[in-house]
């Protein structure tokens, strides 16, 4: 049993490859909530747990399900035309958000979400920012709301100036976001968090240090998306702020990590673009951890840049190609992702007093996921205590008779 247990702070340094592992461990569940974790023995001896019902983890891992920290669950169905675009970062796939209906989106969420619980994932942060007008965002955000209100595992982000204003200057557009969507969306709390993605183009360093001002002042988290060219003044202006992460971190120079080596903000990293498209270079994991800044993993999900939900996937190539322990990937893939999120106090870990969100993985020892690539361990997910995916089993009877 991978507990995780701790201070609710991001893990850095040595303490991302600590695990705090039980090996013959038992996690009770009460109403949803974590009730004890310890030795078998000890947790099979509460009285709570005599009238418990039991599954039977034996042979397997158990683990916090895992956060994924940056994910684009509503992008709407793709045109032909969209899919000579597929794995090109630059390509000009279109939006078909306004002309799908809610019910069509919340469907395909449905259905995503469904494939990320298969994977071992309990919470998402949900972004936006590919319906490129207000019509698009708020239909995106609205569909968010709606997946919300069927689980408890999706939390949602509002990204502003994924592509060029358009028509619009960039100060009018600018404008839009500061004055009219982010009081609008924290009205009808459609969002949690309001992120950003800067560069040339998209919005310039002035122009984003006007938005993450505005949106932290109407209380929403904010969140960065630096351009992979210009990063060291925007994740400068993300620490300044106070933002709770920054991704885009594909070209990070000495001066970058150390400004979030010393930081509280959250470095996400997000390999599954690079691989898929073959373009950029995978983030210097090993660098960041070394001057001491938190990390955690995402998968980026994208049907375009990077079309898997797996977050064991994104396990494999941060072991791979970026030099982390299984240890510290699942750390960074778990409990800072929790982090990223500001949820460290009630995910990401299996203690008293957290919510239940726990993986059993089918295999005896936990570095396996760091090697099986394109291979799925996972065989139940337990979501908020509710065994909510069960991995089928193949019923071999009469196939082999004749």
């Amino acid at each position: 049993m991978l507990t995780l247990r701790g201070s609710p702070a991001s893990r850095r340094g040595a303490a991302l490859g600590k695990l705090e592992i039980i090996s013959d461990g038992a996690v009770l569940i009460q109403d949803g909530f974590v009730k004890e974790v310890g030795p078998s023995r000890r947790v099979e001896a509460l009285a709570d747990a005599r009238l418990a019902l039991e599954i039977d983890a034996s042979g397997c891992v158990v683990m916090p399900g895992f956060v994924d920290s940056a994910a684009y669950l509503v992008t709407g169905p793709m045109r032909g035309s969209d899919w000579e675009c597929v794995g090109q970062p630059d390509g000009a796939w279109s939006s078909t958000i306004n002309q799908t209906s809610r019910r069509t989106l919340e469907a395909r969420g449905v259905a995503l979400l469904e494939e990320f619980v298969r994977h071992g994932t309990t919470f998402v942060e949900a972004r936006s920012g590919f319906g490129f007008d207000e019509a698009g965002e708020l239909k995106i955000l609205r569909t968010h709301a709606a997946l919300k209100r069927r689980t408890s595992m999706v939390a949602s982000a509002f990204m502003g100036a994924l592509r060029p204003p358009g028509e619009a200057s960039v100060d009018e557009y600018v404008e839009w976001m500061c004055g009219r969507m982010l009081p609008m969306l924290k009205r009808r709390r459609l969002a949690e968090f309001a992120g950003i993605a800067c560069g040339p183009q998209t919005l310039p360093l002035e122009h984003a240090r006007r938005y993450l001002s505005v949106a932290s002042g109407l209380g929403f988290t904010p969140i960065m998306h630096a351009d992979r060219t210009q990063t060291g003044a925007f994740v400068e202006e993300a620490v300044r702020i106070g933002a709770a992460a920054v991704d885009g971190l594909e070209n990070t120079d000495e001066n970058v990590i150390e400004m979030l080596g010393g930081s509280d903000t959250i470095a996400t990293l997000i390999p599954g673009p690079v691989f898929f498209t073959g373009r950029g270079d995978y983030p210097r994991a090993r660098g960041l951890i070394d001057r001491g800044a938190a990390i955690a993993l995402a998968t980026g999900y994208h049907p375009h840049l990077n079309p898997s939900a797996s977050m064991q996937m994104v396990i494999v190539l941060a072991c791979r190609n970026m030099g982390l322990t299984v240890a510290e990937a699942i750390t960074a893939a778990t409990m800072n992702g929790a982090c990223a999120m500001r949820q460290a106090s009630w995910r990401g870990s299996l203690e008293p007093g957290k919510i239940a969100d726990v993986v059993i993985l089918r295999t005896p020892d936990y570095r396996e996921i760091g090697w099986n690539y394109g291979v799925n361990l996972v065989d139940t997910t337990v979501l908020q205590g509710t065994v909510i995916y069960k991995r089928a089993r193949i019923n071999w009877s009469g196939h082999c008779d004749r």
